[in-house]
């Protein structure tokens, strides 16, 4: 190995040296390779010995240590390019070289390829992106578990609930095992951090039979409502089509994204005796399709509401900043229902599809079959977190 400076002869036919010293050293397989330096002697054999030290870890398979990652991550585009050819920087090196930045545009285009929304990809990616910006990383080597949960837990600390710190943290690890599985990273560094318990903050109840029928009374009977405000505002969302909306996720259980995003094509109510709603993978919450049945007065009011609709139009006509709390809590001012109980119990949207799973608890469908019903990965989380009983269900029960 030597370090040195080019001769050449000019024009004019005498020697010069080349202003820039080069490096002459052995490569991990013995063979001689020379790569240009600096102007000074002193830069190039600090990088002479850089380079010696890289072809050793190569020649062991050895993982190089923080300071040879962050000299990787310092080389010059052009030098890094001539390693990588010479085989002394692996495939995951290389790929782990780029600027985060980049990996998390190429993770972002691999999510709307296999399926998922725009909606959905612009949530998850934001959600990474705020971490890694958080914690000041720029390649892949600056992602340390330490450093995400310090970040989340200021987060916390400031304000931002427990679950939403989840989410992010959630986020962020798709995005590291995406890099596992396309050979960006060996291993996820985030995988010793887990969710922090999630204190509830707010418990939501069912609504009685009487309840979601006042309700929906009202609702139907009452003027149009600004979508994002619940305000009453001529052109807004009708009464009916509301009271609808409120009906179909009672007795489905449907989310409010999954509504909002059904179309017309997505009913089959002809039969109204078997009649049902195909909710597609790209809306669903699990990414999975599901086809569930419709009760036969949902369905024919239903074939009502879309009889002279396209199959590719929506099946509510809901805005895009559509605020299904804030809409729904007016309904309920309407209709003289309180929104909290003595007991701090809120009635919100997502509390239609708690309303549908005590339904069928107190209709004796069998936990397997609600389970199914609601789509959940757990009858678990079915039993205890879905199906809000009372004491006069209890009372009943004793009966």
């Amino acid at each position: 190995m030597s370090t040195y400076r080019i001769t050449y002869r000019d024009r004019d036919g005498k020697k010069q040296r080349t202003a820039r010293w080069h490096v002459d050293f052995r490569d991990h397989l013995g063979r001689r390779q020379r790569v240009p330096g600096y102007a000074d002697r002193h830069s190039t054999r600090a990088l002479e010995r850089k380079l010696v030290r890289l072809a050793a870890l190569r020649a062991t398979d050895a993982t190089p240590d923080e300071e040879m990652r962050r000299w990787i991550e310092g080389l010059a585009p052009d030098l890094r390019d001539r390693l990588a050819a010479a085989d002394l920087l692996t495939s995951t090196q290389v790929a782990a070289l780029k600027p985060l930045s980049e990996l998390q545009e190429e993770w972002e285009k691999h999510l709307a390829a296999k399926g998922s929304t725009k909606g959905h990809v612009q949530l998850v990616t934001s959600r990474a992106r705020k971490v890694v910006e958080g914690i000041g990383a720029e390649f892949w080597s600056a992602m340390e578990a330490s450093r995400v949960e310090q970040f989340l837990k200021e987060q916390r600390d400031g304000g931002m609930s427990t679950r939403t710190s989840n989410f992010h943290l959630q986020a962020l690890r798709q995005f590291c095992r995406w890099a596992v599985r396309t050979g960006i990273a060996t291993e996820d560094p985030l995988r010793i951090l887990l969710p922090v318990d999630v204190q509830q903050t707010r418990e939501r109840r069912a609504l009685t039979a009487e309840q979601l029928a006042l309700l929906l009374d009202t609702t139907a009977n009452g003027p149009a409502r600004d979508g994002s405000t619940g305000a009453e505002r001529e052109g807004g969302i009708p009464g009916p089509e509301r009271a609808l909306l409120y009906r179909m996720a009672a007795e489905t259980g449907l989310r409010r994204n999954e509504l909002k995003t059904l179309h017309v094509a997505d009913l089959e109510v002809a039969d109204p005796e078997r009649a049902s709603v195909q909710v597609r993978p790209t809306n669903a919450k699990n990414r999975k399709s599901a086809r569930l049945p419709l009760r036969e007065g949902l369905a024919r009011d239903l074939a009502d509401h879309v009889t002279a609709r396209l199959p590719r139009a929506r099946v509510f006509t809901l805005p895009k900043d559509f605020r299904a709390a804030a809409v729904l809590r007016a309904d309920l001012t309407a209709a003289e229902l309180p929104y909290e109980d003595e007991g701090g119990r809120v009635v919100d949207f997502h509390s239609l599809r708690v309303t549908f799973a005590t339904n069928l608890a107190r209709g004796g469908v069998a936990l397997q079959l609600a389970q199914r019903l609601l789509r959940h990965s757990t009858p678990v989380l079915t039993a205890n977190v879905y199906t809000v009983l009372g004491r006069d269900d209890e009372r009943r029960a004793v009966a």
